[in-house]
């Protein structure tokens, strides 16, 4: 099942400068989600309150261009939530809960800065790669024969293939390590090196595992 994985990242970073590189620490909120090629399952998504921290320098390259590298811990996830599920496919009536997924991502950005009085204005974007550290999910699931829902948590971990077992079906989701996008920024840098920056996240890759079947068929 195709999974883009879409966030929205606000950074605040501050930069020392040296020569014509300078360095700066950068922190921030995540607003993520994951999207699925199935309709039903793509419409219970939903947006998740996340993190990312990490730093950055900035190599000037001509003028007012300038390349950015960045090497963050990020956060990515999603909330789901769903009621009222069809009873002829679903034998539970409702389901709610998250995923947290941690990277290591290394995004790298061309940039353009554009002197305006005491600041100036960045736009740029550029692509990243990232690597699954692990994870954890949770949720709450109300079957139709008990009255009370169920608290269920996962581990997520990241490898290629999916190796489960029936019997561990609900204590381990797996994904593919790798994942890689576009990223694109716009934002204020100050004369003292403060950046207020929104980043705009793609995901574009695939990141189910090779096979949805598990092992003991």
């Amino acid at each position: 099942m195709k999974k883009i994985v879409l966030f929205v990242l606000l950074s605040q970073g501050v930069l020392s400068a040296y020569a014509q590189t300078s360095f700066g620490i950068l922190a921030g909120l995540s607003n993520a989600t994951r999207r699925s090629s199935d309709k039903e399952t793509s419409s219970s998504l939903k947006s998740y309150l996340l993190w990312h921290a990490g730093v950055a320098a900035n190599l000037r390259l001509a003028d007012r261009f300038y390349i950015q590298p960045q090497l963050l811990a990020s956060a990515k996830g999603y909330r789901f939530e769903a009621h009222d599920l069809d009873d002829s496919q679903y034998s539970y009536s409702d389901l709610r809960g998250t995923e947290r997924l941690l990277y290591l991502e290394l995004p790298v950005n061309l940039l353009y800065k554009h002197p305006l009085g005491p600041r100036k204005l960045i736009a740029g974007g550029g692509p990243f790669i990232a690597y699954g550290l692990g994870g954890k999910g949770k949720a709450d699931i109300k079957y139709r024969h008990l009255d009370q829902p169920i608290h269920q948590e996962t581990t997520v971990k990241f490898e290629n293939k999916t190796r489960l077992n029936t019997s561990d079906i609900g204590s381990y989701r797996y994904y593919k390590p790798l994942d890689a996008g576009l990223n694109f920024i716009a934002g204020n840098e100050l004369n003292n090196g403060l950046c207020l920056n929104m980043n705009y996240s793609l995901g574009l890759t695939d990141i189910s595992p090779s096979t949805g079947t598990y092992p003991d068929g």
